[in-house]
């Protein structure tokens, strides 16, 4: 049996935003939340909704993910423009998933672009992408520094080698100080991490 829906108001059949969400938003912070479902290792205990594949079929999949996220953030703005609501800039970009560097750099920096293109984004808000510490290399925090990026958050769930192997990480102890080691000028310069 599926569970239970929670109660609230229908979505309009127009595809416009419920007049009772709209109202007042203008005097609310705007921020965008952008999901990349890649991983490399679909792991236990996660809930979040990922996959350990790179291609769904007909053509779908990482290679052409950025693509289909920026056209969900221009049918969004005219969703938006259509329930008259109106454009302001975003006040924090969060990319997360699953690995959304398992994107190249220059997806998640295309991505990045044309939301700041549509609803471009306040000065000094936090731009930040996941990334595990295998899936990163020092060119490409270059590239999404250079991109717009100004926060990497690195997910590591253990020091312990075999509690990793539990909860089927992909990477070892010694990757995250190895890192960290790697890019301490880049850290320092940018303020990226």
């Amino acid at each position: 049996m599926a569970p239970a829906q929670p109660s609230g108001a229908p979505a309009p059949h127009d595809g416009r935003i419920p007049a009772s969400s709209a109202r007042g938003c203008e005097s609310r912070d705007f921020s965008l939340y952008v999901h990349i479902p890649f991983c490399s290792v679909r792991c236990g205990y996660c809930d979040f909704n990922t996959y350990a594949t790179e291609d769904f079929g007909d053509g779908i999949g990482l290679g052409t993910y950025a693509d289909d996220a920026i056209a969900e953030i221009l049918f969004a703005a005219r969703t938006l423009e259509a329930s008259g609501v109106a454009r302001r800039p975003l006040h924090t970009v969060f990319f997360g998933g699953g690995t959304p560097t398992k994107l190249p750099a220059r997806d998640l920096v295309r991505i990045l672009q044309a939301a700041a293109d549509v609803f471009g984004i306040r000065t000094g808000a936090e731009i930040t992408t996941e990334a595990n510490p295998d899936s990163v290399t020092r060119d490409d925090l270059f590239a999404l520094k250079e991109g717009g990026f100004t926060r990497v958050s690195f997910g590591m769930q253990s020091v312990v080698p075999e509690v990793l192997q539990v909860l089927d990480r992909t990477h070892t102890p010694r990757m995250f100080p190895k890192l960290l080691r790697g890019h301490k000028k880049l850290a320092c310069r940018s303020r990226l991490i």
